[in-house]
């Protein structure tokens, strides 16, 4: 896991949750010791203090570099610039890498990590040198955050992994593993397979608890023998790989998805409208509200046209008659992002998948090793 916990802090994603930080804006932040900084990873603040803002760490150590900490620390609002690159340049060196810059704009914007890596390079690494120094970040990163983020998302849309369950078709595990070979290299690098198959099985447990969570994937990754350096050739991940993640993996059934009952809600449902500058409103609709009135309301907060993101996704796309009742995860007290700027729900593509196959795959049997695991994985999604 702990290879793995590297890989989600270098890609905005929560080391804990495996969640991306954008899908919590405002949970984003920091381990502290002292109250410094003490490692460039990032986290939800929900997954590593408790109700009484306490770390849950027994051993008051990172469980990524292993290094002291006492507190967690939120970070800033962009509006607030000292305090913001105060928090960046989290070791004082007056500079940030441009995948470091990537990083905290995609903790807090709902973008493609890698996406957000080339925008941050082409727009202000001006001498070609991968670095970003605190005048820069002041002048220019800032201000363009503060005032165009919109731009950033339609430059850099998120790209989810396509979900996969033990019901998926060849073609829709090919599709998986594509999306991971960022380069098309047709192989994956042993440390980016072993993130990759964590994030799958932490999406594919849902509520399950993280501790459960972290049980099935190290017995999964002990089965599969992913371990150490190199590669896994996309033949090797059809042929040894797949009939392991099929036979495994939880049925599609065991996904969380919306809920579309037929009765109508009833009562108030109150929202925190967060704007990227920092700024919020609290609204209250009925129950029974839909996507247009949200966009409504949001309109008459802010002012002028509005993209709307909860959890990391475009609610604006959405069509104005969709029930908020619908919208999984979003309940009394749930953050909606608001970015200012020009309609967004249009953003090109970053990457092509294959195209769903209608036929189903061929049944296979996993080797001795999957048959307990994959029992513990139908318990946990029973529960859930």
């Amino acid at each position: 896991m702990d290879a793995a916990r590297e890989c989600a802090a270098e890609h905005a994603v929560c080391p804990i949750c495996f969640d991306h930080l954008h899908d919590l804006p405002d949970q984003v932040g920091a381990l502290t010791f002292g109250g410094r900084r003490v490692e460039a990873a990032l986290y939800h603040k929900s997954c590593v203090t408790g109700a009484d803002g306490r770390l849950k760490f027994p051993t008051g150590v990172s469980p990524i570099t292993r290094k002291r900490v006492d507190g967690f620390l939120l970070m800033p609002s962009v509006s607030n610039t000292r305090a913001w690159v105060s928090f960046a340049d989290w070791d004082c060196d007056g500079r940030l890498s441009v995948a470091e810059v990537a990083v905290v704009v995609s903790a807090i914007l709902p973008v493609d990590e890698s996406g957000a890596e080339d925008f941050v390079r082409g727009r202000w690494d001006k001498n070609k040198d991968g670095v970003i120094d605190i005048i820069e970040l002041e002048q220019d990163v800032l201000p363009y955050l503060r005032n165009h983020a919109a731009q950033i998302v339609y430059a850099a849309p998120m790209v989810g992994a396509p979900a996969i369950c033990s019901d998926s078709t060849k073609q829709e595990m090919l599709a998986w593993f594509q999306h991971w070979d960022s380069d098309r290299s047709n192989s994956l690098d042993v440390r980016e397979l072993r993130y990759a198959l964590v994030s799958c099985f932490f999406r594919a447990l849902g509520d399950a608890p993280a501790e459960t969570k972290e049980v099935v994937v190290e017995m999964f990754l002990e089965a599969a023998d992913v371990d150490g350096d190199g590669t896994i050739s996309k033949t090797e991940f059809i042929d040894r790989l797949v009939p392991l993640l099929k036979a495994n993996l939880p049925a599609a059934q065991c996904h969380h998805h919306a809920h579309h009952g037929d009765s109508t809600p009833s009562g108030s449902l109150r929202l925190r409208l967060l704007s990227v500058s920092g700024e919020v409103q609290n609204i209250e609709l009925p129950r029974a509200a839909r996507i247009g009135d949200l966009r409504q309301a949001a309109r008459r907060q802010f002012g002028g046209e509005v993209n709307l993101f909860f959890a990391g996704h475009a609610l604006h796309s959405l069509a104005d008659s969709v029930s908020l009742a619908s919208i999984s995860g979003l309940s009394d007290g749930s953050t909606v992002q608001v970015l200012h700027g020009i309609g967004i729900a249009s953003a090109p593509s970053r990457h092509q998948h294959i195209a769903q196959a209608s036929a189903p795959a061929q049944a296979v049997s996993a080797r001795s090793e999957g048959g307990c695991l994959a029992q513990l994985v139908s318990q946990v999604c029973s529960r859930s």
